[in-house]
């Protein structure tokens, strides 16, 4: 639906750098490192590259706050989504999670 809707567009960067991570991550630095702009990644080894190389980064879960910031979710949408993201892979700390769990439930 994001593309559909010209929200969401795919970009080849002209960098071509080898930063030995993933192809994903690589490349989303490449392009975020040539359009000077901040990149959303959640593997370490990513963030740290970016930071080395002065790209602003920030995470999945800064996104889904942001959202809920700015009122376009509710506390229980910040939930699901992050629950779905835990149940898809992705990793949050037990305790961070307790401290998000009792912040989304206030």
């Amino acid at each position: 639906q994001a593309f559909d809707e010209g929200w969401i567009e795919v970009i080849q960067s002209k960098i071509k750098e080898d930063f030995r991570l993933g192809k994903g991550e690589t490349s989303a630095i490449q392009l975020a490192r040539e359009k000077k702009e901040t990149i959303i990644l959640d593997d370490y080894a990513a963030i740290k590259t970016a930071e080395a190389l002065g790209i602003p980064t920030i995470r999945t879960t800064t996104i889904i706050f942001m959202s809920l910031e700015k009122k376009i979710i509710k506390k229980e949408e910040a939930l699901t989504l992050i629950n779905a993201l835990i149940e898809n892979g992705y990793y949050i700390a037990p305790k961070f999670y307790i401290e998000i769990v009792r912040a989304l439930k206030k």
